[in-house]
């Protein structure tokens, strides 16, 4: 008969909640996806690369949004989101 295999993944995500007024230039250095309001609203979820690493994005309002990664690469993730605030903001 076939075998079948589980992974345990409840912990795998880690969140980042980023916004404020250059929350968009910076996601925009870093997610492929369209964010316009028009075509990516409030509400909206997607799931893109940043820094060549898997992600998803859910806005939450205008200029907020949710940033998640797997959590093995968190500081990776965190340090590529912090760098474009940076380019975006000096």
């Amino acid at each position: 008969e076939g075998a079948g295999y589980t992974t345990e993944q409840t912990d795998v995500w880690v969140v980042l909640e980023v916004s404020g007024p250059d929350t968009l230039a910076a996601l925009e250095r870093l997610c492929p996806l369209d964010l316009d309001p028009e075509r990516f609203p409030v509400g909206a979820a997607g799931r893109t690369v940043m820094e060549h690493m898997g992600a998803m994005i859910v806005r939450l309002e205008p200029d907020r949004f949710w940033l998640l990664s797997a959590r093995s690469s968190a500081g990776s993730f965190l340090h590529a989101v912090e760098t474009s605030y940076r380019y975006v903001i000096d």
